[in-house]
């Protein structure tokens, strides 16, 4: 990641940060190099990001680690992403398998507050999306579908995550939210 960093500031006129985590201190170096483009805000994905002061339409790309399904509803969360791109723009992000979403991840986690969606003022039964799904959630919310959905492990069994892209449509979810 560290080499990856140090080629990666010739490629963006601008990043920003929601990361809530601390930066490690042997980031801190390469990140004080390019202060004057690097901007750390925080987003809430569950509020209008408008009323945060983010801009529509303004990133080429948007990053989520594996957040959306603590983010409550993820077809609220979609287009509020969806939001933050320009038409044509591109989301990546990491999910858990539903293989995953079993009595052992429900036990570990499912004491946990932030693992469990919300819908309408309901808990979600099941938090994690399966695979084939995501393709028309992704659709139902401007975007294009899951153009690319990177499998953790072909085995059913060890699978246990995915990494999907999609693009964002040209139509404005403004009226979804």
């Amino acid at each position: 990641m560290i080499a990856a960093a140090r080629v990666l500031p010739c490629f963006f006129s601008k990043y920003t940060s929601t990361d809530e985590s601390a930066v490690s201190e042997q980031y801190m170096d390469i990140i004080k190099k390019h202060d004057d483009r690097i901007v750390f805000r925080t987003l809430d994905s569950r509020q209008d990001v408008e009323t945060q002061g983010f801009e529509p339409g303004s990133y080429d790309l948007v990053i989520v680690g594996d957040g959306l399904h603590i983010s409550g509803s993820i077809e609220s969360v979609l287009p509020r992403l969806r939001l933050l791109l320009k038409p044509g723009g591109h989301l990546i992000f990491f999910s858990l398998a539903a293989a995953f979403n079993s009595f052992v991840m429900g036990f570990g986690f499912g004491i946990l507050p932030s693992w469990w969606g919300m819908k309408d003022g309901q808990v979600v039964s099941r938090p994690i999306v399966e695979d084939h799904e995501w393709d028309v959630i992704l659709r139902n919310n401007c975007f294009s579908g899951s153009d690319v959905l990177v499998r953790g492990h072909q085995d059913e069994a060890a699978h246990y995550a995915c990494l999907i892209g999609s693009t964002a449509k040209r139509e404005s979810p403004k009226e979804t939210l």
